[in-house]
């Protein structure tokens, strides 16, 4: 559920033209706690990302009046969702490479294949 609160947090902030701090913070709130709760949030984080990049400087129906995002407002974002993540990343890392008992270990270079 956070996951999807992280992406209408996103979405509600895109639609503001960039400009709702408070979806912005919905959206780094969401995330955070998401990827407390599972860790292929990641995924979904990375995804949103890569929306915002094919978004910049592209605007349908409106041609030549590209986007202009508050990278600084996204950037402080994602910076909050790191350091709220960080004390949970050393036991992420290691419960990720010891496996769980449903499943092998994941090496760093089995990791295109798994994703």
């Amino acid at each position: 559920m956070s996951a999807t609160t992280a992406c209408l947090g996103y979405r509600c902030w895109v639609d503001s033209d960039f400009k709702d701090r408070r979806a912005l913070l919905a959206y780094a709130g969401s995330a955070t706690i998401a990827l407390y709760l599972h860790y292929f949030t990641a995924f979904a984080i990375a995804a949103i990302w890569h929306h915002l990049i094919l978004l910049v400087g592209y605007r349908p129906g409106n041609i030549g009046t590209p986007l202009k995002p508050r990278l600084k407002d996204w950037v402080l974002a994602n910076i909050a969702i790191g350091l709220l993540y960080a004390p949970w990343a050393g036991t992420a890392a290691s419960q990720i490479a010891r496996g769980q008992t449903w499943r092998q270990p994941v090496t760093w270079a089995a990791l295109p294949a798994e994703a």
